[in-house]
């Protein structure tokens, strides 16, 4: 379950208040909040703003969230072990990379900046942020299906100069998971699956619990 964990010295009738502000970073149709105090660091308050399906159930205390962009860090973990291992340097550029492979998929430019600036990024640029649009990728109920990854590196663009400027890209990772999926020829849950046996994680025993959809 994630939530968030913040200090405040206000009483917490001005963080229900605050649900729109800046306090939360964007705007969300739900939220859960754990609040530490000083006085007593041993105590939790947990709040709850928001509803868990829009308009139907309400968010509880026990309700899960999507662990979201905690994942890249695990991603990028298994990546830079994925990459020495195969002996190929994250300055490798990734349409070069992909063209080795059975794939068709190539990055893109997007149609107000230069073609030529997809062949251009870098293995490094898809995890550092600095090359692709896509800032937010939806999730996936667990108990469904999600569609091949293909459809969703559609919308995937290079949008500026690799490497010059951060832009949060939640699409660096869909293509980094399909080229190491298509340079080894296996898919992903099988290469992950020693790096999550070590981080005891294991997709397949999430409970089937109220979550946030969204």
């Amino acid at each position: 379950m994630v939530g968030a964990t913040i200090a405040v010295t206000k009483p917490s009738s001005w963080l229900l208040k605050s649900k729109s502000s800046k306090t939360f970073g964007q705007a969300n149709p739900h939220v859960q909040t754990n609040i530490k105090t000083y006085k007593n660091p041993e105590y939790i308050q947990t709040i709850c703003l928001g509803d868990r399906q829009k308009e139907q159930q309400k968010v509880t205390p026990t309700t899960w969230f999507q662990y979201a962009s905690l994942s890249k860090t695990i991603a990028t973990a298994f990546a830079l072990e994925y990459f020495k291992k195969n002996n190929i340097p994250l300055e490798t550029p990734v349409n070069e990379l992909l063209s080795q492979t059975k794939s068709p998929f190539r990055l893109k430019a997007e149609e107000y900046i230069q073609s030529n600036l997809a062949e251009q990024v870098l293995l490094k640029h898809l995890i550092d942020h600095t090359a692709l649009n896509l800032h937010y990728v939806n999730g996936y109920p667990a108990n469904g299906s999600m569609p091949p990854l293909e459809e969703l590196l559609v919308d995937v663009k290079v949008i500026g100069i690799p490497g010059e400027n951060f832009n949060y890209s939640g699409g660096g990772f869909l293509v980094l998971e399909h080229l190491i999926e298509a340079h080894s020829g296996k898919n992903i849950q099988e290469l992950t699956e020693n790096i999550l046996n070590d981080f005891s994680f294991n997709p397949k025993t999430i409970p089937q619990v109220e979550y946030a959809y969204g």
